[in-house]
């Protein structure tokens, strides 16, 4: 079963068996990991209540984001490119306003260039 709860002061804690994200630090086990956070609204399958989601949506973002760019330092089964695709592919199943922000947060390094180009 999942229990997941907010504590008052907004940190998230998901105590659910097959879904850490713990799974998603790490290269090996980042892929089981993205298919045990399902996050699909209206899925039975769901692991995270629609209370918590704004709390661990950004977070899980951000982990994929440095996920997207990293190397590994010696070869394993799973290549850059197929774990490329399968963060898109989670990202993909989020709603709009999360979707937005990671490409918020894809494009922020742009950002300072762009508002330095239209001041000029």
């Amino acid at each position: 079963t999942t229990t997941t709860t907010t504590t008052t002061d907004g940190n998230l804690k998901n105590r659910h068996k097959n879904c850490s994200l713990k799974s998603l630090l790490t290269l090996n086990t980042l892929r089981a990991g993205l298919m045990n956070l399902n996050m699909i609204r209206g899925d039975a399958r769901c692991v995270v209540n629609v209370a918590d989601r704004a709390y661990l949506v950004p977070v899980v973002l951000r982990i994929l984001y440095t996920k997207l760019f990293e190397h590994q330092k010696r070869k394993v089964k799973s290549s850059m490119s197929s774990r490329r695709t399968a963060i898109i592919t989670y990202i993909s199943t989020l709603q709009p306003n999360e979707i937005r922000a990671f490409l918020q947060i894809l494009h922020h390094s742009f950002s300072r260039w762009i508002t330095d180009l239209e001041k000029r």
